[in-house]
């Protein structure tokens, strides 16, 4: 996960062998992972939730403008009543979840010898482009990692301050788990 200013093909190449790195890591070390998110969030609250403030401001001011709906300002707000606290919920309850990955879901005799065997598996790469939900960053990426995939995201730019705060939190926590492979270093443009 990081920060790119890499071409959109580059992303997607980096991204495609993270999710090969990422679909092979044991349940055990996806679910650090999140747990590293979740401990790297909550000692960065204010941090986040200053960048998320600039956010806001900027909003209200296109809003007032006419260049925004109040609706959307209303969504960028991670200082919302419960928003924050639902945010790092959602990751460890995620973590929670049992392993989705390499689970029998059918298995048939086809013949004396020959059995078909259905096991799901990561997709590979997700694309998310969204607006005005920053906690969109930390489920999504929970999400990804719990499902053994990478995912490319891309925020809009009303959220443009939270998103870069949520993600540079979110790349050192990984940093300092298994994931670390997946790291890139650059830290200047789109999630991955």
């Amino acid at each position: 996960m990081s920060l790119t200013s890499a071409s959109p093909k580059e992303a997607a190449r980096e991204a495609k062998s993270a999710s090969h790195i990422l679909a092979t890591l044991p349940a055990a070390a996806r679910n650090d992972a999140l747990t590293a998110i979740h401990a790297a969030l909550s000692d960065a609250r204010d941090d986040i939730l200053a960048a998320n403030a600039r956010d806001l401001e900027a909003a209200r001011r296109a809003a007032e403008s006419g260049q925004l709906s109040q609706s959307l300002v209303s969504r960028l707000d991670l200082g919302k009543k419960g928003k924050w606290e639902d945010m790092l919920k959602g990751i460890l309850d995620v973590r929670e979840l049992e392993d989705p990955v390499g689970k029998v879901t059918l298995r048939t005799k086809l013949d004396d010898g020959l059995e078909l065997t259905r096991v799901t598996c990561p997709i590979g790469v997700l694309l998310i482009i969204f607006e005005a939900r920053p906690e969109v960053i930390a489920n999504i990426a929970s999400l990804a990692i719990k499902s053994g995939n990478a995912a490319i995201l891309k925020g809009g730019k009303e959220s443009t301050e939270s998103f870069v705060a949520i993600s540079k939190v979110i790349s050192a926590a990984l940093e300092k788990t298994q994931t670390s492979s997946l790291i890139s270093s650059s830290h200047e443009g789109q999630m991955n």
